[in-house]
């Protein structure tokens, strides 16, 4: 299910946080591996507290 997605962006010191976010959404891999992250990160968390 979950598959590295290695982008060069994320390790630009003069992108901010937003633009890197943004470059890596145009990938459509990347794109539904963040949502997918997203989505799942509070189930996550609610099954540890």
């Amino acid at each position: 299910m979950f598959r590295t997605v290695y982008e060069p962006e994320f390790f630009e010191a003069h992108l901010s946080l937003f633009d890197k976010i943004t470059a890596w959404r145009t990938l459509p891999v990347a794109s539904l591996q963040l949502v997918t992250i997203l989505l799942l990160l509070p189930v996550m968390t609610a099954s540890v507290g």
